[in-house]
């Protein structure tokens, strides 16, 4: 990738949301009496992901950039 820092960028921003909406599935799940304890670890995986991704920014001298909502995502 020509820019491998707002890639990395990119891609913990991409972490996080899937632990947000796995989140949000475990508690839907949970309020209509079914098991989200599959949901749950996978939230907790893909926040260990991002953590992953936060690593590799900061062996790079960077941080995780502030999100910039696309033009397309907000229209």
């Amino acid at each position: 990738a020509e820019h491998p820092l707002a890639l990395l960028g990119d891609h913990a921003h991409c972490e996080l949301q899937a632990a947000a909406v796995v989140r949000k599935l475990a508690r839907h799940a949970a309020l209509a009496g079914e098991p989200a304890a599959a949901l749950r670890a996978m939230a907790d995986e893909e926040e260990e992901h991002f953590e992953r991704v936060r690593a590799a920014l900061r062996a790079r001298g960077a941080e995780v950039p502030a999100h910039a909502r696309s033009p397309y995502a907000q229209g």
